[in-house]
């Protein structure tokens, strides 16, 4: 089994068609998903299509990231929503065709509430932005979790690799306290999906441009 990862999409969807074509996911494979699925791309609607199909057909597991959360709480507290367009959140409305958060199809929004802040397993932490490097899991806060931007390689003292995205890193930080990879598809850079087997990754941009390449 291939343990996958792939970070921060922004509503590119050529370049998670690409890197899903390269990887060739099957039945066999886990992939987990970092967040950061939609805004500042032109195509979130497309991506979230791409992604629940994806898990129809494979194991996937989606953490949610802090541009959902945005989304989310501006359908709950409408005066966030002019925040939630400045910082990206007007590309995903001309995706989905509407002109306010609370039009966004319901069935999009069930896809994006049922994901978790954080994922634990027997190696892996799996975050979206970091985690506090002294507390446990289940006392990190919303801050660490989705909105933190690192200034140093994360880690845990549980010893657990710390798998994540949101904070940029011109390429992938892969060690063995650390997996981060949000290589800034959003801002010209690359969308990437590393094999935690043996830190082997695959890349695209917005193109479609795709490589591969090994820590």
């Amino acid at each position: 089994m291939r343990d996958l990862v792939i970070g921060d999409i922004h509503g590119y969807s050529t370049a998670l068609e690409s890197v899903l074509a390269v990887v060739k996911p099957d039945k066999n494979d886990r992939i987990t998903f970092l967040g950061d699925y939609i805004d500042r791309g032109p195509d979130s609607c497309k991506v979230l299509d791409i992604l629940m199909r994806l898990g129809k057909r494979t194991t996937t597991r989606f953490l949610q990231g802090n541009h959902e959360r945005f989304l989310l709480t501006s359908i709950a507290d409408p005066s966030m929503e002019s925040t939630w367009t400045k910082y990206g959140g007007a590309s995903s409305l001309k995706s989905f065709a509407v002109k306010h958060a609370a039009e966004v199809p319901r069935s999009y929004l069930q896809f994006l509430e049922g994901h978790p802040l954080w994922i634990e397993d027997e190696n892996f932490i799996f975050v979206h932005a970091g985690v506090n490097p002294r507390k446990p899991m289940e006392r990190q806060t919303e801050e660490d979790l989705l909105w933190t931007h690192l200034k140093v390689p994360p880690w845990h003292y549980s010893g657990k690799t710390v798998v994540c995205g949101h904070t940029y890193v011109e390429r992938p930080v892969l060690t063995a306290k650390c997996c981060q990879i949000d290589t800034g598809i959003a801002r010209g850079g690359w969308l990437t999906c590393v094999n935690l087997n043996d830190y082997s990754f695959v890349q695209a941009d917005a193109k479609g441009t795709a490589r591969e390449s090994r820590a």
